[in-house]
Formats: structure tokens, sequence, C-alpha cells
């Protein structure tokens, strides 16, 4: 004959089992969220971080162009972009930017399809320490800029 105190501790696991049991039936997708806000923290860290330290993201890709120039960077449509190739193209638009009178801290406005050219127009005006404002071509073509 089992005790009370062992009554109570089968009866605490039961209902302990059958709260986890109920939570990943009615939510199962708990685990996967407690996994990205672990990244999350993690990543939000890692900003402050460069952050305190003043790394820019334009820095970091510069040290991993130095580090790694032939690996592939953007794999997009059975193309491959290298960090080196990338690196030349987003140097190519801080200069043209510069040429058309760019200064740091004015704000620009980025507007390309889903392209690997987004990615160096976007470093490419970090260079310059321009803002970026991101226009979706979507927001264009249905009138939600005009107003």
């Amino acid at each position: 004959m089992p005790s009370k105190r062992d009554k109570v501790l089968i009866g605490a696991a039961g209902a302990l089992g059958a709260g986890v049991l109920s939570w990943r039936a009615f939510f199962p997708w708990i685990g996967y969220d407690l996994t990205m806000m672990k990244h999350g923290r993690h990543a939000a860290k890692q900003m402050m971080e460069d952050q305190e330290k003043k790394r820019f993201l334009v820095t970091k890709f510069e040290d991993a162009v130095e580090r790694s120039p032939k690996k592939p960077f953007i794999i997009f449509e059975d193309r491959i972009y290298t960090y080196e190739f990338v690196n030349e193209q987003a140097n190519k638009t801080a200069n043209i930017a510069a040429k058309w009178g760019l200064k740091i801290g004015e704000c620009v406005a980025i507007m390309i399809e889903n392209e690997p050219a987004f990615i160096w127009t976007f470093l490419g005006t970090l260079i310059m320490f321009a803002y970026e404002y991101l226009v979706q071509l979507f927001m264009v073509r249905s009138g939600q800029l005009d107003k």
C-alpha cells in the first residue's frame, strides 16, 4: 500500500505528464518558439556587444571577405555569388552613390525585386553611411505609396 506521500508524488507526476502532453498536443510548435527565443536572445546580446565596440555590419562583412573571399555568400537561381564578388559590387554601388553626391547620414530609398543586387546595393549604401528606406514593390504596384 503506497503511503500518502507516495500518492501525492504519483499524482503530481501524473498531472505534470498530462500537462506536458496536452501542452505538446495543443501547441506543437512551442519547442521551436523556445529555440527561436534562445537564438534571438543570443543575437540581441551579440548586437549590443557590436554596438558597444563600434563594429558595424559593413566592417563585419569586409572581415568575412578577407577571411574567405572565394567562399559562396549567396546562392540564387543556380548562380553562386562569392564574398569577393558581392564586395566588389557593393564598392561599385558606393562609388556611384558618391559620384551622385550622396553624403553621410542621408536617406536612400531602395526598391529592388527579390534578387542578389539588393544585398550589394544595401551594403554599398551602408559603406556610404547612409540610411536605407526599403520600399516593397507591392506597395508601389498597389498605389500605397501615393497616399
